[in-house]
């Protein structure tokens, strides 16, 4: 019972209810290599790859439709995954760039091994408990100080900016006081 009313909702969210009647229609047949299968072998396929578009849909048996999909798909190289993850330097933004998942980007960092980009000089390599951000021991060592010169220069820039809106709002205060210590 539950089975049925999990179809009939992915059919109404994923399909906009034409699975069901492609199925009524042509029956379980797929429409590429014409083989009869079960009801959940066959799947309504987007032919237009918008899944917003329910009106071009078509049924496949599940190795065509793999077919079809793994056809848009081109492999990845190493260089591919390094340029977009250099490129962006966030990991979701370079799993968008290559058109995969942030988990298949994750595999296939370690797979080429790639584990993690150095914050420093921008390399590649395998983090230990000790350098987990780093790639070696004078990365780090430079990384720490760029990032110390950082905060300091935020800190001086922000307690400037704070001064100049104290004295924009009590402007007239500060004069009066000004004043009044210069008659005296």
């Amino acid at each position: 019972m539950k089975r049925e009313s999990d179809r009939e909702y992915k059919d109404k969210v994923r399909h906009g209810g034409r699975r069901k009647e492609l199925l009524k229609e042509n029956g379980f047949k797929c429409s590429k290599c014409g083989k009869t299968e079960y009801s959940f072998n066959i799947v309504a396929h987007h032919t237009t790859f918008d899944s917003k578009e329910h009106e071009y849909q078509e049924l496949l048996c599940r190795s065509c439709h793999a077919k079809i999909h793994s056809k848009e798909r081109k492999p990845l190289s190493k260089e591919d995954i390094k340029k977009a993850i250099t490129s962006t330097l966030i990991l979701d933004d370079a799993a968008k760039k290559l058109g995969i998942t942030r988990s298949n980007l994750r595999k296939r960092r370690i797979k080429f091994n790639l584990q993690k980009l150095c914050f420093t000089c921008k390399s590649f390599f395998v983090p230990t408990p000790k350098l987990r951000r780093y790639c070696s021991n004078s990365c780090a060592d430079i990384g720490k100080k760029l990032q110390r010169r950082k905060r300091d220069i935020s800190y001086k820039e922000t307690k400037k900016r704070l001064d100049r809106e104290y004295y924009q709002r009590n402007k007239e205060r500060i004069l009066l006081k000004l004043k009044s210590k210069g008659e005296k």
